[in-house]
């Protein structure tokens, strides 16, 4: 900040002598329709009569990105809107194939003769996966799950963490809420809206249909089996998921292998005292994307409950082993906590779990009472 070139960021920092002056700026609250953190002052009378100032409750010094304050608000939401259909884009580019390839239960037998004359060539040359359309089928059963947890624990964390750095915003905690944002809602696309209205689900759709709606049927029934079918396919998926999120990526979170090998190599490349100290320092916790890591798996687990009972199951283990590895590495010290953000994650996560576990229950209600 002292050998940059300096700007007017149009930002102040004010301190009042009683707390009736402070709440004097502060007294009109924004309504949640509005979308804005401030309330707005005018003065009123000549000659500052056109001048609105936006006040807000100044936040922690660790808090603020000091060198960000002269970005504007539009330019941040610019960045942002543009990465974000990016992002979109990407994901759904990557999933869907990811569910096309939990459908090899209905394509192989469909090939079954060409993918056994090519079974049998991989198995002369004893490469991989056998001779038999069943091997096949029993890799790429379980084979879909764990790409997916692959892209939603490495690609996805990584790219929402790039949109939070470019968009530039004023506080880093405010960088942090908006990786709890779009990591909740990319990782509810990836794992529960993509494969809910996938191959799969369609494929089971359609062999349900055939075997089991009648003419007669009245259609709120049919419509109720139709989503009991779709959620009871997504939810085998769901619980392969789960576990998978349970056992391999907290048994990555505890060897912490990315954390090593940057370590290694940011003390073999460091060239000066400060490259040094850096080298030494540990990683900041995400709690923006732990957050919204672990919100997914209680709404997936919550709502695909009531047709795979199971998912609860899952759910519970993984926030039992979640709950153990990420103690072990706050207590001793393999991540840091990072800048004061006054508490604002596990307000907004209590917030969040009770308006999931409403909207489920109204979801419920109107599913039941028909």
């Amino acid at each position: 900040i002292s050998q940059e070139k300096k700007n007017i960021s149009g930002a102040a920092f004010v301190t009042f002598q009683h707390a009736e002056h402070r709440d004097h700026f502060l007294r009109e609250k924004p309504n949640c329709w509005q979308c804005r953190h401030h309330a707005y002052f005018t003065f009123g009378r000549p000659p500052f009569a056109s001048v609105t100032l936006a006040c807000t409750r100044a936040p922690h010094p660790s808090d603020v990105n000091w060198l960000n304050l002269h970005i504007t608000a539009r330019m941040q939401k610019i960045k942002g809107g543009v990465l974000i259909i990016g992002l979109f884009v990407a994901m759904v580019t990557i999933v869907t194939p990811v569910t096309i390839t939990s459908q090899m239960n209905v394509i192989l037998p469909a090939l079954r003769r060409r993918v056994e004359i090519v079974a049998h060539e991989l198995h002369a040359k004893r490469l991989f996966l056998g001779h038999t359309v069943e091997s096949w089928y029993s890799v790429t059963n379980q084979a879909p799950a764990l790409v997916l947890v692959v892209v939603n624990s490495l690609l996805l964390p990584d790219y929402i963490f790039r949109i939070g750095q470019a968009m530039r915003l004023y506080r880093h905690s405010s960088v942090e809420i908006v990786q709890l944002h779009l990591n909740y809602t990319f990782l509810m696309l990836n794992s529960l809206v993509i494969p809910l209205f996938g191959l799969t689900s369609i494929s089971a759709l359609l062999e349900w249909g055939e075997s089991k709606v009648v003419d007669e049927e009245p259609i709120i029934e049919i419509i109720w089996r139709i989503v009991q079918k779709l959620m009871q396919s997504s939810g085998v998926f769901a619980v392969r998921y789960m576990l998978n999120c349970a056992c391999l990526n907290n048994a990555n979170s505890m060897l912490q292998m990315a954390q090593l090998v940057y370590r290694a190599y940011a003390r073999r490349t460091a060239r000066t005292a400060r490259e040094f100290v850096e080298a030494e320092e540990m990683w900041v916790f995400a709690w923006g994307y732990w957050y919204a890591w672990t919100l997914s798996i209680f709404t997936i687990g919550l709502v695909l409950s009531t047709v795979v009972p199971s998912t609860l199951t899952c759910a519970a283990l993984f926030f039992t082993v979640q709950h153990y590895v990420d103690r072990k590495n706050l207590y001793r010290g393999v991540y840091v906590a990072g800048p004061e953000s006054e508490n604002v994650f596990i307000t907004r996560a209590l917030h969040y779990m009770r308006c999931i576990l409403a909207v489920w229950w109204m979801l419920m209600g109107c599913g039941f009472s028909f």
